[in-house]
């Protein structure tokens, strides 16, 4: 599953790489392309799609698992699989929403109704706190 999703992720950093820079600022016409090889390679590892995403499969034993897109993080768009602590957080807020559900102790062996309940008690907190 781990290959599948990285092929997925690579391959849409890839095209919108091809669209959005090479072609922008590389093309001379259409189907000629003056890149030197230095400028194709810094801006490669550094281009970012800002993708960020979460994705839940399960194996062929019915196992549970989470992976984690997160480009303006890792720099690459690299796919992690987020076994432990069995949760992740992706978006704005990301790092303080991480901070609550390890304080509340969020982990794979609660029911969904406890953690749907810690889910719902930081957007209530949040909720408050706004004027």
């Amino acid at each position: 599953m781990m290959a599948a999703i990285n092929r997925a992720v690579h391959g849409h950093r890839a095209e919108h790489f091809k669209y959005d820079v090479l072609l922008t600022k590389y093309s001379l016409s259409e189907g000629t392309m003056l890149v030197p090889q230095i400028l194709l390679l810094t801006n490669g590892k550094r281009y970012n799609s800002h993708v960020a995403m979460i994705v839940g499969t399960f194996d062929e034993n019915g196992q549970a698992l989470l992976y984690v897109i997160k480009y303006p993080y890792y720099g690459g768009g690299w796919v992690d699989l987020a076994s432990f602590p069995g949760y992740s957080c992706i978006g704005a807020g990301d790092v303080n929403a991480n901070f609550w559900l390890n304080y509340r102790k969020q982990n794979l062996g609660l029911s969904i109704r406890q953690s749907i309940y810690h889910t719902y008690e930081r957007v209530e907190w949040l909720q408050k706190r706004r004027p």
